[in-house]
């Protein structure tokens, strides 16, 4: 999550905790979210996903037969003034024994800090009674090529009625700190072994007034004869259609990511690269995975979206390039359920990645092919995708050679704890135990390890 998205997140858990409001989460769509404009909620394709907003380039006015739609607008009114500041600090320690070999002892430490002064904020919004009373007995135009669009792939449409504002210049800033400690004592030798890391980062970003921080929406349920209603009390939007669509996400298998080792040596070690680079970049990783999305669906045929990678990083680009079918590829878009193709197997693996947190993502860019691998082969040993609160032991002395170095066995480490994974050891055992609230973290993990592992498998 981007500084911007985490400041934004807060900002609406501490003035609508129970209520409806949407934080924005790129300040590239501030200028798009106006109010009566209409924002697509896309559906998950997987199940550990939340719906996606996208704002479109259409108001409900451009979508209705008849004369315009003149909205009216409530008096803009003064919200609050927020100096919002929030931050957490963590740590553990590790230490196992194994006979005959040594011992190793890790003990980590951070802490986060963000600080969200925005002032005074506004809200605007629109005339829902009178909204209600000008659409009623109006008709959707169903072959509007926004609504033929949805209805194919099960999106749905609703309406931005409420937005909330900053009325002055703010800087939002974010601090991370982590530090660990290694240490290693190995029985055939006096020595003792320790190491030191440390990472950080600090970033700020000045926001412009007027800039769009939270909305709300009502959702469109529109009949096939055109005809629609605001869902105004909690109730779903949709698009009636012939086809039945499922609500809930695809349940993948990790053999849905095996068309990555038929790659050729060459495109899996460019992929690889490239991912390393879009990992680090949030932003990028959204707008490759939702460009990803629409190729599949058919939002957006492939072969007509040269433009689309202008908007894209230099690596998310480069990646798509790689995946850009021709006639005679065998990388054909089935369909997001599909088995076998490369296409759906990179979009699974950009959907897990963008479910990890940034500290997994910036650890897992920075790690060494070797390292990668062996941890893969450790995952499927702890068996992590099963979601369970305990898992298999591991001997300390059978851990894959590359991790038994004392900076890689500390990446280890802390790459579980984003996960809500921690290890313990004891009498040359190593368990891992899953926190209080894990989720489907361990589980989008060991998708991301073993996408990543088979394209830096230098095998052809």
């Amino acid at each position: 999550m981007s500084t911007f998205s985490k400041a934004t997140a807060n900002i609406v858990r501490q003035i609508d905790p129970d209520g409806s409001l949407i934080h924005v989460s790129r300040i590239n769509d501030s200028h798009k979210l106006v109010l009566m404009r209409l924002v697509i909620k896309q559906k998950p394709t997987f199940f550990w996903q939340k719906p996606k907003y996208r704002p479109s380039d259409y108001t409900l006015g451009d979508l209705l037969r008849g004369q315009p739609l003149r909205p009216a607008f409530l008096p803009e009114t003064d919200l609050l003034s927020y100096q919002g500041k929030s931050g957490n600090i963590f740590g553990g320690q590790l230490g196992a024994t194994a006979h005959g070999i040594g011992s190793v002892a890790l003990v980590g430490q951070g802490s986060s800090k963000i600080q969200t002064p925005v002032g005074k904020l506004k809200k605007q919004e629109v005339d829902i009674k009178k909204l209600v009373c000008d659409t009623n007995n109006r008709k959707v135009v169903m072959h509007h090529v926004l609504v033929k669009q949805l209805k194919r792939c099960g999106h749905i449409l609703a309406l931005l009625t409420e937005r909330i504002i900053t009325t002055s210049t703010c800087t939002i800033s974010e601090q991370c700190s982590r530090k660990g400690l290694v240490g290693l004592m190995v029985k055939t030798t006096p020595a003792c072994i320790k190491t030191h890391l440390q990472m950080d980062r600090d970033v700020s970003m000045e926001i412009p007034p007027g800039t769009v921080i939270a909305y709300r929406l009502v959702e469109l349920a529109i009949e096939k004869n055109g005809f629609f209603e605001l869902c105004l009390y909690g109730s779903h939007g949709d698009i009636e259609s012939d086809s039945m669509m499922l609500d809930d996400g695809l349940v993948p298998e990790l053999e849905n990511l095996s068309p990555l080792a038929e790659l050729s040596q060459s495109t899996r070690s460019t992929l690889f690269q490239s991912f390393c680079e879009v990992m680090k970049d949030r932003d990028a990783l959204s707008d490759l995975e939702n460009t990803l999305q629409e190729w599949l669906t058919g939002d957006a045929p492939v072969e007509t979206e040269q433009n689309a990678c202008v908007y894209l990083s230099n690596s998310a680009s480069a990646i798509l390039d790689l995946l850009r079918p021709d006639p005679d590829s065998h990388m054909e878009s089935d369909g997001p359920g599909t088995p076998g193709s490369p296409l759906t197997a990179v979009h699974l693996l950009v959907s897990a990645m963008e479910a990890l947190p940034d500290e997994a993502l910036s650890l897992l860019s920075e790690c060494s092919p070797d390292v990668l691998k062996a941890f893969n082969d450790l995952l499927n040993v702890l068996d992590l995708k099963d979601q369970k609160k305990s898992y298999s032991p591991v001997l300390l002395e059978s851990l894959p050679r590359p991790l038994q170095g004392d900076e890689a066995f500390h990446w280890v480490q802390q790459l579980l704890i984003t996960s809500n994974v921690n290890l313990r050891g004891e009498a040359g055992q190593l368990w891992a135990e899953a926190g209080s609230e894990p989720g489907v973290l361990p589980l989008v993990l060991c998708f991301t390890v073993q996408g990543l592992s088979a394209l830096c498998d230098q095998r052809n």
